[in-house]
């Protein structure tokens, strides 16, 4: 676990990054991730791609701070600001999602690919 620690795979001193990586939750749908929280450099614009590296159905969707849920599709963008906080949700019985969470200015992941699997 990475606690407070930030988790940086960008590699750039002006990248986005999370207070650690999502979890990947296993259960009844809806299942949703826990939020994480970003840190956006000055010099970072804030935004951010949603990857989907596997989706076998059901709806994927993300909340931004307490905002309603967002559906997406792969390579849909956000912005974000330091401060603000991200979960993701799947519906859908017995589908499973695989997301990347990726610092359009540095190209790089912010945290590994995540897993949301409903049974």
């Amino acid at each position: 676990m990475l606690g407070a620690a930030m988790l940086l795979l960008g590699g750039s001193s002006n990248a986005i990054t999370v207070s650690e990586a999502w979890d990947s939750p296993t259960g009844a749908s809806p299942q949703v991730t826990a939020a994480r929280t970003f840190t956006v450099p000055a010099t970072n614009p804030g935004d951010v791609t949603l990857d989907i590296v596997l989706h076998s159905g059901g709806t994927l969707a993300y909340q931004k701070n307490s905002d309603p849920f967002v559906s997406f599709v792969d390579a849909e963008g956000a912005s974000v600001a330091s401060g603000d906080t991200m979960r993701f949700r799947l519906t859908g019985a017995g589908e499973s999602a695989s997301v990347i969470v990726r610092d359009v200015l540095s190209a790089g992941a912010i945290a590994p690919a995540f897993t949301i699997t409903n049974t």
